[in-house]
């Protein structure tokens, strides 16, 4: 983040140039459904800051201008290009269903917001041709999202961010591709709790 701006061309750009083969972006969703490759936590960097994106069309996305970027906001079909120039590269995301990264294991993931990301973003992508190149990053609340993914094309690939220690990640195992054991926010490690156990 300290070479490039989150969310943006040109840090996948500077992921591919220093060997880097898999990158992390977030997906929001528009008041009309489509998506947006943007974090609601960062809306402070548009001019205007806005609230957040679900209370705005994709049109309205589109015409925001950024403050660390001269980019502007990314959606699906800028993905679909780099992605194709680059077919080497894996892209997950991460579907932004909940405001901080706690909420994130206790949340579930809205039907709706699977069905949208199904609608405009894996169906696309397996028609592309691109399913090997895309997949989800998600916390143990969005695990219904990775299950769906897996059950549209095995070739997505699925990433479970572990953050509770007691999880039942072995229910989950037969739709991860991968898990991420997540050591706590803003410096406190709560895994101690079960050192040994782990």
């Amino acid at each position: 983040m300290a070479n490039a701006p989150p969310n943006s061309l040109r840090g996948l750009n500077f992921c591919w140039e220093q060997g880097v083969r898999i990158a992390e972006v977030d997906l929001s969703f528009t008041h009309d459904g489509k998506p947006t490759i943007w974090h609601n936590e960062d809306n402070r960097l548009l001019k205007p800051p806005i609230r957040f994106i679900g209370e705005h069309t994709f049109e309205e996305m589109k015409k925001m201008e950024r403050r660390d970027s001269t980019e502007h906001l990314l959606d699906f079909s800028d993905l679909v290009k780099f992605l194709k120039v680059h077919p080497a590269f894996l892209i997950l995301l991460d579907v932004k269903y909940y405001n901080g990264d706690f909420w994130g294991v206790v949340k579930q993931i809205p039907s709706h917001l699977i069905r949208l990301t199904v609608q405009e973003i894996i169906e696309p992508a397996v028609a592309l041709g691109l399913a090997g190149q895309i997949g989800f990053v998600t916390f143990e609340g969005g695990v219904r999202l990775l299950k769906r993914a897996k059950k549209e094309s095995p070739d997505i690939h699925t990433s479970l961010i572990v953050v509770r220690p007691w999880a039942g990640i072995s229910s989950h195992l037969e739709c991860l591709d991968s898990v991420t054991v997540g050591w706590g926010w803003r410096g406190h490690n709560h895994w101690w709790l079960c050192a040994g156990r782990v």
